[in-house]
């Protein structure tokens, strides 16, 4: 598995649809402090003092995170939403 720090320096790489709405770097910003957030281009916007812990990084969370994103990609192409299912494929290859 690759270390936290790792996907931090190396982000682009696992992006693949920055071109739109960067879904892989939303889910990655979990595991990190809000502190972090700004370097990934994201703000929290909650009430101070009400910042999310971050997630642990470990296989069983990244793991749970993937399942939850191949079921809703899959949803989204029985649909016919190619797009949205696309992306979500992105998501999890990252």
């Amino acid at each position: 598995m690759v270390d936290l720090e790792y996907v931090k320096t190396h982000i682009n790489e696992f992006e693949e649809d920055d071109f739109l709405d960067r879904r892989f770097t939303k889910r990655f910003v979990d595991f990190l402090p809000v502190s972090e957030w700004e370097n990934f281009g994201f703000r929290f916007t909650g009430k101070p003092g009400t910042e999310p812990d971050p997630e642990e990084w470990t296989e069983e969370n990244i793991m749970k995170k993937l399942k939850r994103d191949t079921y809703f990609g899959h949803e989204k192409a029985e649909g016919e939403r190619v797009i949205s299912s696309e992306l979500m494929a992105m998501v999890v290859r990252g």
